[in-house]
């Protein structure tokens, strides 16, 4: 075990706030830390040359705080536990698979491992697309049972900090500066490709990927690919856009959603094309069922946006029309054609790995970080079988609540506005993450939202307040605080 320079000063960070700081900055600081998506914490040579990146090392920190001795809180642990019971039977089951399954199925089924080798030790290109070996226990299954075990840990201790007073506003800026860092390095990373600053973040023992392409450099800050660039962001949106159409602190979160929103259009990450387009129809189409989802300034607002980005890409067309076009055309390869390449064959495969681990294995699964997989939803399938689906789909939909008025029509208090923005992250992140998880791990950062979420929209309203003077118009009586 080999702690990096990152890692050290995430420990002095972490010792600092363990005894000065707060639960909820100690959740800022997890929040931060996801930013370093290439990085390493701590290199693990012993185990398959694995490494904790610095979100997982700040969860421990995080963790730590909460059961600190002498300042644990008792009764928001406890609502805690209850509120995600689903979370944990889900990584409890995904732990002890990953222990006895790959034992139990050993021999009998072809997965990807969860390392792909190098194309290079391979005699073609077919035999790279389809390589597969026999199911046997690996240092992966540890690996990720660990991920499982801290994105479980990590829900709980989100809400626990997000019980709090205040501490949603803390929330809200810190994923506003966040944004706006990721945006920062994301264009240094265009500017200035190769800069050493960045590259002292990418020292993370993952496949850093070149981002390149025609003489283009594709916009990955210091992750290791454009993919997750996009992908992260376009969570980090979300949440900003949500509160932002909700009044959330408007002045902070609508600017930073503007421009994390034109930096993941200029990324090139399908991801995160596909992510914003999903997410597109989905907002159109509450807004058509619920009319008063989005008021007319916040309309007129997004109607003026987008005209100007129309007439900043024609002006762009008329004045620069190669440059535009070789743009376009890098696009066009990065989505369209990226359905038709060999990667896409590839990670299709990979997926149908997953569907057959489910069914060769009666629907118990193989065990998680036994394969590789290209989907969430066909990770978790093959992984955890029966239980890993039902458990978690059963709890992303106790997070997202979508029988409650506030998951579409904003709430009056403000907690419930941005738990509500927290719940639309879960929901939403679920089409990347359905063509773009490797394994069943939904991570930690949705581990933060989906335990805001749950704290700041309790399962349990408040029993609605009698209202004395008539509301000054009949929006008002919807904003009820049974709805939050």
């Amino acid at each position: 075990m080999h702690l990096t320079l990152i890692g050290a000063v995430q420990l002095v960070i972490g010792f600092l706030l363990l005894m000065f700081g707060t639960v909820p900055g100690m959740l800022a600081f997890v929040i931060v830390s996801a930013l370093m998506m290439g990085s390493s914490a701590i290199d693990l040579p012993a185990i398959g040359a694995s490494s904790i990146p610095p979100i997982e090392f700040a969860a421990v920190f995080l963790t730590i705080r909460v059961l600190l001795p002498g300042s644990i809180n008792v009764p928001a642990l406890a609502a805690a536990l209850r509120a995600n019971i689903l979370m944990i039977i889900f990584v409890a089951y995904g732990i002890v698979g990953a222990i006895l399954l790959p034992r139990l199925y050993a021999g009998q089924i072809d997965v990807v491992p969860m390392r792909v080798r190098a194309l290079n030790r391979y005699e073609s290109m077919e035999r790279f697309t389809y390589a597969t070996q026999r199911l046997l226990p690996t240092s992966q299954n540890l690996t990720t049972a660990i991920y499982l075990l801290g994105t479980v840990m990590v829900a709980i201790c989100a809400y626990v900090a997000l019980t709090h007073k205040d501490a949603w506003r803390l929330l809200v800026k810190t994923v506003a500066v966040v944004a706006l860092i990721h945006v920062v390095i994301g264009i240094a990373s265009v500017a200035v490709p190769g800069n050493a600053v960045l590259t002292f973040f990418r020292n993370g023992a993952y496949a850093q990927i070149d981002n390149s392409y025609r003489g283009f450099v594709r916009m990955n800050g210091i992750a290791p690919e454009a993919s997750a660039y996009g992908g992260f962001g376009f969570m980090l949106f979300v949440f900003l856009f949500e509160c932002w159409i909700r009044d959330v602190m408007p002045r902070l979160t609508g600017p930073c959603a503007l421009a994390l929103g034109l930096a993941l259009g200029a990324s090139t990450s399908s991801l995160a094309y596909l992510g914003l387009v999903s997410y597109a129809v989905l907002v159109f189409l509450r807004s058509v069922v619920f009319p008063k989802t989005m008021r007319v300034d916040r309309l007129l607002v997004l109607g003026a946006t987008t005209m100007l980005f129309l007439m900043m890409v024609a002006a762009a067309s008329v004045w620069y029309p190669q440059l535009v076009a070789e743009f376009g055309d890098m696009i066009t390869h990065f989505t369209l054609e990226k359905s038709q390449s060999q990667s896409s064959e590839q990670r299709q495969f990979w997926s149908l790995i997953g569907y057959r681990a489910f069914l060769e294995s009666y629907g118990l699964g193989i065990g998680a970080g036994s394969f590789r997989s290209s989907s969430l939803i066909t990770a978790i399938m093959g992984s955890m079988g029966v239980i890993g689906i039902v458990c978690f789909v059963s709890y992303l939909l106790q997070v997202f609540k979508p029988l409650r008025l506030s998951t579409y029509v904003s709430p009056a208090d403000p907690r419930a506005a941005v738990g509500a923005a927290a719940s639309w992250v879960c929901f939403a992140s679920m089409v990347p993450a359905a063509v773009g998880s490797p394994t069943p791990d939904p991570g930690v950062l949705f581990a933060v939202f989906a335990g805001a979420a749950l704290a700041l929209r309790p399962a349990v309203s408040r029993k609605p307040q009698r209202i004395q003077a008539g509301p000054p118009s009949g929006q008002a009586a919807m904003h009820d605080t049974a709805m939050a």
